[in-house]
């Protein structure tokens, strides 16, 4: 399952993911992570305040490879250094830097 809330004050869409993030759900939620952020990208043109994203996984107990791909598209959707992973599990965080996506993860 996927939440995700903007916050119009910081410029910041975060996601609340929970459960197992396997190919299935990846694959289900994937959709939903791209219309919002396409929405709030809309309500944030300002080139001096972009749009920032933020992963949280405080609910997640397992990611798949298809899960890095949505996180990759949102790192590209947003300007370099705007997307974070947040509340990550240790063996979650192990995987994203095992994957070298660890410039990711929020200071832990």
């Amino acid at each position: 399952m996927v939440t995700s809330n903007y916050d119009s004050t910081s410029h910041t869409l975060t996601f609340l993911f929970s459960g197992s993030m396997d190919t299935i759900q990846s694959a289900a939620h994937a959709g939903a992570v791209s219309a919002a952020l396409d929405k709030a990208a809309a309500k944030t043109a300002a080139p001096d305040n972009p749009l920032r994203a933020v992963f949280d996984l405080k609910d997640v107990n397992y990611v798949s490879s298809a899960f890095f791909r949505i996180c990759l598209g949102t790192a590209k959707q947003v300007r370099q250094g705007n997307f974070r992973i947040t509340n990550a599990q240790p063996a979650i965080t192990q995987l994203f830097k095992i994957a070298g996506m660890d410039e990711f993860l929020a200071a832990l």
